[in-house]
């Protein structure tokens, strides 16, 4: 074989490695970037808490509908757990919403992303209450904030706002299929149970996508935000928000309690919360 031919030869070899190579680069980049489907999740029932307006009873009119999502240190069986702190505490304590409250209970060991808890539940309280459903809200804190995120993955087409509370979402390469929802985002930069970078990431891509999103970082503050369920500014932002225009916004009532008035309890439930991360 001459010269020629045996450089030919390695040549040929080397072309064929590197487009061995460069096709093995891209089915693994391709392997990284799309993401596998994953299996539909069970459709499960969870037990609930309901709260309805004081007219409720006395109009023929529907209301929104607000989801409120706990977090990890009021999953069980107990239902009166739930009340413990956010909107069922200060409801259960004679606040009242011009809102349908709905608060389901996660049961042990599962969170808010292992069922199809929402369908279900969703379905039973068309069912049963009247629900304005161009204007069905989901707030959560913690375990509840990843909730949030979660399931506006989950229902893009159903939620008119979110209130992710110290959250975060497991599916960053799927978020922007939830851009259009409007979006308002808290975390604590002090938070040692979920870190300040778990909601700050979600932001940013996001924000890239050009997505309706407000981002309040809490300098201050870790991870204890439950007051942040009984603001006034909050809830009437949320409840400014509808999938169509023209809609009534119902006000909210003056007579909220202060933020930071919540039971000694209540920090020592945040400290199990941390415990259990």
């Amino acid at each position: 074989m001459t010269v020629s031919a045996i450089f030919g030869q390695k040549l040929q070899n080397m072309t064929w490695r590197i487009r061995w190579g460069v096709g093995l680069v891209v089915l693994l980049t391709m392997a990284i970037a799309v993401p596998v489907k994953s299996q539909p999740k069970k459709p499960v029932n969870y037990q609930y808490l309901v709260y309805t307006p004081p007219h409720y009873d006395t109009t023929n009119q529907t209301f929104p509908l607000v989801i409120y999502l706990h977090g990890s240190s009021l999953r069980g069986s107990d239902l009166n757990r739930v009340k413990a702190y956010g909107l069922p505490y200060y409801a259960n304590k004679g606040t009242t919403y011009p809102f349908v409250l709905v608060a389901p209970q996660c049961p042990g060991k599962k969170s808010w992303v292992t069922d199809n808890w929402f369908g279900p539940l969703y379905d039973t309280i068309k069912a049963h209450y009247r629900i304005d459903t161009n204007r069905v809200y989901v707030m959560g804190m913690s375990l509840g904030g990843y909730g949030t995120w979660h399931v506006a993955l989950d229902y893009p087409d159903v939620f008119a706002a979110l209130v992710p509370i110290c959250g975060g979402c497991l599916d960053s390469v799927n978020i922007c299929n939830m851009a259009h929802i409007p979006t308002w985002a808290f975390h604590g930069q002090k938070d040692k149970a979920v870190a300040f970078s778990e909601t700050e990431k979600l932001v940013k891509r996001l924000e890239q996508c050009r997505a309706n999103i407000t981002f309040t970082a809490l300098p201050n503050k870790g991870h204890n935000l439950a007051y942040l369920f009984n603001s006034k500014e909050v809830l009437e932002w949320m409840l400014q928000q509808s999938k169509t225009k023209g809609t009534n916004i119902p006000a909210m009532p003056d007579t909220l309690p202060p933020l930071e008035t919540l039971p000694a309890q209540v920090h020592d439930l945040y400290n199990e919360e941390i415990l259990q991360f």
